[in-house]
């Protein structure tokens, strides 16, 4: 496992001179400080601190090339079993206002862990609230969410109802925004 970067690796991915040797110190100063870096918990601290310092700086928001080299530098070592590093992990604002996260607020859930364990002792209140929040449309509503006496490796899911996703994915209002393009080559 490497302790530490090189401007080079950074230049090579089209940062300028300066720049790399920067942000190569940087890198080392936090890698100085993650000893461990075996422990999944410590890959996915590391790659929060990467990640502030890719939004921090314009440059390296653009620069797929650094990105991809300090996310494979935070998860290297990681075992198959701990499946791979997540590269997207929602803000605590984000998580607060989603849809989850508004469930599990309702329903008194003080973790990712109890919101899964109750999802999957009720099912059917659990989908039946996400297709709600969804605002899925249905040409013919569903006799029920799940078939209770259907063996979950094949369960029958919203026996009866009929839909086409694309009028639940087009249903906003008609003036709305509903594709946002921005190029990565020219942001």
């Amino acid at each position: 496992m490497r302790s530490s970067v090189t401007p080079a690796e950074f230049e090579r991915s089209g940062l300028p001179q300066e720049e790399a040797r920067a942000l190569a110190r940087r890198v080392n100063d936090i890698l100085r400080g993650h000893k461990d870096r075996t422990n999944p918990q410590t890959q996915v601290g590391l790659w929060l601190e990467f990640r502030g310092l890719i939004d921090q700086d314009p440059v390296l928001r653009r620069t797929f090339g650094v990105q991809a080299i300090l996310y494979g530098l935070a998860y290297e070592g990681r075992k198959a079993e701990d499946g791979p590093g997540p590269a997207w992990i929602p803000s605590p604002e984000t998580i607060r206002t989603s849809h989850l996260g508004s469930i599990m607020r309702e329903r008194h859930l003080g973790s990712y862990a109890e919101l899964h364990r109750w999802s999957t002792e009720h099912r059917e209140d659990f989908w039946s609230e996400v297709i709600k929040r969804l605002g899925i449309v249905f040409r013919k509503k569903p006799e029920r969410i799940l078939e209770p006496t259907a063996d979950l490796t094949h369960a029958d899911w919203l026996p009866g109802a009929s839909l086409n996703i694309a009028e639940s994915c087009f249903g906003a209002e008609p003036g709305k925004t509903a594709i946002v393009y921005a190029s990565e080559a020219t942001p």
